[in-house]
């Protein structure tokens, strides 16, 4: 993985740990003070999870967050974006994580796909 991805995944995680603060942020100025929840970076946990897809292959992938926290976010990203159908990608209905769907167009080469979740602690 080269420097620049690396670095792009790290400003997407901090910018989604960002959002989720201040989403919290408004739902705690909204809740009576007994109710207030402090929102806290500490709290959004990223989980991850790579597979290497074949040649002119489709595969789904998932990820699970911990128990008791709930996916607020999620992707995927490939080694060969350019031959990389991402299919679908969503949270999972009861929000205890993420899928993707994607195949690989590359008639030769396979690639390496990650699919990631930020998730968010609750209580």
């Amino acid at each position: 993985m080269n420097t620049t991805t690396v670095r792009s995944r790290l400003l997407l995680v901090s910018l989604v740990a960002a959002v989720a603060a201040i989403a919290l942020s408004t739902l705690g100025a909204r809740a009576s003070a007994d109710d207030r929840v402090a929102p806290r970076a500490d709290r959004v946990e990223l989980v991850t999870s790579s597979e290497i897809v074949e040649e002119l292959s489709a595969t789904s992938l998932a990820v699970s967050c911990p128990a008791g926290s709930t996916a607020i976010a999620g992707g995927a990203s490939s080694t060969n974006q350019p031959y990389t159908h991402v299919a679908d990608s969503a949270v999972d209905s009861d929000g205890s994580g993420w899928h993707v769907a994607v195949s690989n167009q590359h008639p030769v080469d396979d690639i390496t796909v990650h699919v990631w979740a930020s998730c968010l602690a609750l209580g």
